[in-house]
């Protein structure tokens, strides 16, 4: 696993509609020493954003008021660079497909494991690091 490359203390932002996993999953990052937010939607999303500067960003894709996609579409519009993973119960191919167009930099189906996610997140990191001439 690469999480040698995700920093302790990482700020990181949950972003599902689910009390229940965005709680889970946010239990689990602290206790691999990463700092958490958390929102419901993606208008909550745009709202953490504007507070802070996140390094990763774990975006559910079907959510009332605004959509995982929408948001995504917006946070890279506004020049957003985190790395950012959509989630999603309804894996189809062409979700993955309009999910990387629009800027994700991976997608995880649900339900995952939590330590799947820390691992992608870190595999995701190591290569944007490599593509920079930083590893």
């Amino acid at each position: 696993m690469n999480s040698k490359t995700i920093k302790s203390g990482s700020n990181i932002l949950v972003v599902d509609d689910q009390d229940a996993l965005r709680g889970m999953f946010s239990e689990f990052l602290v206790s691999k020493g990463m700092a958490t937010k958390q929102a419901e939607n993606g208008l909550k999303c745009l709202e953490q954003v504007a507070l802070q500067t996140f390094e990763a960003i774990f975006l559910d894709v079907r959510m009332p008021t605004m959509d995982g996609l929408e948001t995504l579409s917006i946070l890279r519009e506004q020049g957003v660079n985190a790395v950012i993973i959509l989630m999603s119960g309804f894996d189809t191919i062409s979700s993955m497909e309009e999910a990387k167009q629009n800027g994700a930099d991976g997608f995880l189906a649900k339900p995952f494991k939590p330590e799947s996610a820390f691992q992608l997140l870190g595999n995701i990191q190591m290569a944007k690091a490599e593509q920079l001439g930083l590893s």
